[in-house]
């Protein structure tokens, strides 16, 4: 019989910028884990490297011109077993003030309200980090 390769761990910290009711959105590369799905900003969090600063790194690069970033507090958790990956998933609330470009793999962004997080392709496991960070994704009915 075949041994399986051991699972590898992969933490991911995960920007939870919103402005105006909306989250700030990534698109993956088609190519890799979760390719092609909508998620939050996030950077894989290498063997001893402090999460927020991961973040902070990202999302400097992520900005067009001078911005300023605040990484705040860790907000919401996941962790899920993939068939060869345990992804712990950490979202932090964050403050960005500038324009967005995300360079590379993750160039494509966009700002999305609960009514079109309902609609797009995201992750089961970024849907549960979004709705612990108390993102449900179901549009809130107006009161009569």
């Amino acid at each position: 019989a075949r041994r399986r390769r051991a699972r590898r761990s992969v933490e991911l910290a995960c920007a939870l910028v919103s402005s105006g009711g909306r989250l700030l959105l990534a698109r993956r590369s088609s190519r890799g884990l979760l390719g092609g799905l909508w998620d939050l900003p996030s950077a894989e969090v290498g063997p001893g490297e402090v999460a927020r600063d991961a973040l902070r790194r990202l999302l400097a690069a992520g900005l067009a011109g001078r911005g300023a970033i605040e990484v705040g507090p860790e907000v919401a958790a996941v962790r899920r077993t993939l068939t060869h990956r345990e992804l712990d998933l950490r979202a932090y609330r964050c403050r960005c003030r500038g324009r967005w470009r995300l360079e590379g793999a993750r160039s494509e962004v966009r700002w999305a309200g609960r009514a079109s997080l309902a609609r797009l392709a995201i992750s089961s496991a970024t849907r549960a980090l979004l709705e612990r960070a108390g993102w449900d994704q179901r549009p809130r009915r107006r009161r009569k």
